[in-house]
């Protein structure tokens, strides 16, 4: 099956990116969903005094800040998740964490 793929010119503003993209394939409730999703790690990060200059910085960066927050806390989760292992390790070696 071929699918035509449309291209979208880029801004640098991504959440705008974001949105334009989604909203081109017809994803708005996508778009909606990962706005609550960004505001709900602001919350989470202003809740558990996480690093917010790092939500600023990048997708990546905030995510290190949370997943660093839930490995510091391993030894009291029921359950780690090998994903939130492998996310860990990643970040931080592409972020070039020590």
């Amino acid at each position: 099956m071929n699918q035509m793929i449309n291209t979208i010119s880029l801004t640098g503003d991504w959440e705008l990116d974001i949105q334009r993209l989604l909203e081109q394939y017809n994803k708005p409730h996508t778009y909606e969903h990962s706005v609550r999703v960004a505001n709900e790690a602001k919350r989470i990060a202003k809740r558990f005094e996480l690093d917010e200059e790092a939500l600023e910085l990048s997708l990546e960066h905030a995510s290190f800040a949370y997943i660093s927050f839930l490995w510091e806390q391993k030894e009291s989760l029921k359950v780690i998740h090998s994903w939130l292992q492998d996310a860990y390790f990643d970040l931080k070696e592409n972020l070039g964490v020590e």
